[in-house]
């Protein structure tokens, strides 16, 4: 029920919720997306030491997102973002959990 403010939408609705590992090595990153196909998404940043000008900021919106030790950013689904390339030394770590949409049934 706490969710169901955030998401805008019922739960029951949720086709699945997931999180998982993110790793971005020293020059990865990801172009930009949007996550059309869930309610919502967040990054957890899950290294434990970060420098400013390393890289691999969350560009949205026309706004960088330093990735930050234990920093969580929430986005709607359907938000435009990437991650720039990781300049550092040590590779990006975080969280990614998400909402999917439920699947659209196709017309027979």
């Amino acid at each position: 029920p706490e969710l169901r403010a955030w998401l805008g939408r019922p739960v029951e609705n949720w086709q699945r919720l997931g999180a998982g590992p993110r790793v971005y090595p020293p020059g990865g990153g990801m172009a930009e997306h949007d996550d059309a196909d869930s309610f919502g998404t967040f990054a957890l940043y899950a290294h434990e030491r970060w420098e400013p000008g390393w890289g691999g900021e969350l560009s949205t919106l026309g706004r960088l997102i330093e990735p930050v030790p234990n920093r969580c950013v929430f986005l709607k689904g359907g938000t435009p973002h990437a991650v720039l390339p990781v300049r550092g030394p040590a590779p990006r770590m975080s969280v990614i959990g998400y909402t999917r949409r439920p699947a659209r049934s196709r017309a027979a």
